[in-house]
């Protein structure tokens, strides 16, 4: 059993939100049910949005950044991974929301898998300036940031999913009264969906619920779905075979639009 976010653990490690803002509460985590015993469920995600000319040099943050988080973290982290929209051009450092670039909804999502909360609490507290310093050179514009759990993971070990994998990314955000159907998504659509694609095409699909946000009020998210791909063309050639159904049987899942997109996975450590 995976040991329960306090809110005295947490506020400890309120260093590392001191960028983006103070967590003053968390529910504790239940046990991801689909996912192996190995895998903690508590993610702390930032997704880094466009905008108001907002930018992200992935680079930096892939060749720097990486390393600071696992000086300061260690082994009270699983995994960083930095996901990122595909660019064309070698030594790009990253999206941009600047005037002549392809508009992006979201620049970058990081996401930083916590493997042992206590070892990670006592870190952060003193970690905040050091990691403000560093992002200060790699991102401006806005971040949402939120605590997601896994609630469902299929299909090949997360350590499988290397550096230049292709990542299909669908989130769900918090709109008034919309809402997604977990229950449904988790135990219907999901197999279905793996066994319309087969492992040939699909690697490894990973479902967060989002929980909390720094200072209180709703995830900006209520849920995220990565699913990362194998090869792309059967992926693509799946998607064609078994689109409709899986069209038909979305609907089912939310109320709400969904935003989504191809993202590389750019950045692990």
């Amino acid at each position: 059993m995976n040991k329960p976010i306090t809110r005295r653990s947490v506020l400890a490690g309120t260093g590392y939100l001191g960028a983006t803002g103070l967590l003053n509460t968390l529910p504790a985590w239940a046990q991801a049910p689909s996912a192996p015993a190995s895998l903690p469920p508590v993610c702390l995600t930032n997704y880094y949005m466009a905008g108001d000319g907002a930018k992200f040099d992935r680079m930096e943050y892939r060749d720097k950044h990486v390393a600071l988080l696992r000086s300061l973290f260690g082994d009270a982290l699983d995994r960083i991974e930095l996901r990122s929209p595909p660019k064309a051009k070698r030594n790009d450092p990253g999206p941009s929301a600047q005037a002549g670039a392809p508009p992006q909804p979201i620049l970058a999502i990081e996401s930083v898998w916590i493997k042992a909360l206590d070892a990670y609490a006592v870190a952060a507290r003193n970690a905040g300036e050091k990691i403000a310093a560093s992002m200060k050179g790699i991102s401006s514009g806005k971040v949402a940031v939120q605590y997601e759990q896994l609630i469902a993971a299929k299909g090949e070990s997360r350590e499988s999913v290397a550096q230049g994998s292709n990542c299909f990314v669908t989130l769900y955000p918090s709109k008034g009264d919309g809402t997604w159907n977990e229950k449904y998504y988790t135990e219907t659509y999901l197999p279905m969906m793996m066994e319309a694609y087969g492992p040939d095409a699909i690697r490894r699909v990973e479902v967060c619920k989002g929980i909390s946000v720094p200072g209180g009020g709703k995830p900006v998210f209520l849920s995220a779905v990565n699913v990362y791909i194998k090869d792309q063309q059967a992926y693509m050639m799946k998607g064609m075979q078994a689109g409709k159904t899986l069209m038909a049987e979305g609907m089912k899942i939310s109320t709400i639009f969904p935003v989504m997109g191809q993202y590389e996975v750019y950045a692990v450590g």
